[in-house]
């Protein structure tokens, strides 16, 4: 019998294989772009003092030093990638898949470098309560110290004031003069609105309403829900909703346009 050479087979290429080279380039490629996103992204807040309406001016340099630090891990990477020298794979705990996720803080990036955010209204203020009432428990006080012109108290100043010492009669006949974004409440008649402002302590997330009631004069038309106004007035007593308020009796309203800082800062 003729020695015959039988054909070897050659190994199949395994299309996992040749694909998953692919999918990890995609996936280390998306992760690089999602951190040079983020990275933009706080920068941009940064630049256009849209900052201001996200998070409280003492946390800024921590923003900035982040931005700072995921440019630099993000350029790392990016030239990691580049000279095609494999990334180190580290172990995360991931409720999504890691491409889906890359993808998510892109999308997330992008929408927030195309756009603004927007200040919170008499909307969320109503949901907060705030026409129940000026007090909010989450005012502090520990080292509040008075303005000694009632004239000159912000309305985080009154908030804080009235927190330390809450009777009304006391402060019957001074003079208030605040600006703030109008609420209506639907406890009290057209004559009557609350003059309000938002409060970081933090961020966005924990922002909570303050505000005065206001008493208009009898000639003087009701305001529409988030016109913002300087209101000048004498305090008086008032029971409102069976409860005893301070109640600013305006002598002078004036429209004004929002404040590109419209928050105040506990």
């Amino acid at each position: 019998m003729d020695n015959q050479t039988l054909p070897t087979s050659q190994p199949r290429k395994s299309p996992s294989r040749t694909r998953e080279p692919r999918s990890r380039k995609l996936t280390e490629l998306t992760s690089v772009v999602a951190i040079l996103a983020w990275a933009a992204l706080l920068l941009k807040y940064q630049l256009t003092e849209e900052l201001a309406l996200l998070v409280h001016p003492r946390f800024n340099l921590v923003v900035l030093f982040t931005s700072i630090t995921l440019f630099i891990v993000g350029s790392t990477k990016a030239i990691t990638l580049r000279q095609k020298q494999p990334i180190a794979d580290v172990q995360h705990l991931n409720f999504l898949p890691v491409g889906w996720t890359n993808w998510l803080l892109i999308f997330t990036a992008a929408v927030g470098c195309f756009t603004s955010p927007q200040p919170l209204n008499s909307s969320a203020a109503s949901q907060q309560g705030i026409t129940d009432g000026l007090i909010s428990t989450r005012v502090q006080v520990q080292s509040f110290r008075g303005v000694e012109r009632p004239e000159e108290r912000s309305m985080l100043d009154w908030a804080k004031t009235l927190t330390a010492y809450p009777e009304p009669d006391r402060y019957a006949g001074q003079l208030a003069n605040v600006m703030g974004f109008v609420v209506r409440s639907p406890k009290l008649s057209d004559r009557y609105f609350v003059v309000t402002r938002f409060v970081i302590m933090h961020c966005a997330l924990d922002a909570f309403p303050v505000g005065l009631t206001v008493k208009l004069p009898e000639s003087q038309m009701p305001f529409e829900a988030d016109t913002w106004l300087e209101v000048r007035g004498r305090i008086v007593t008032e029971t409102l909703d069976d409860q005893r308020h301070i109640v600013i009796h305006a002598e002078s309203l004036k429209t004004v346009a929002a404040p590109k800082n419209p928050y105040e800062f506990n």
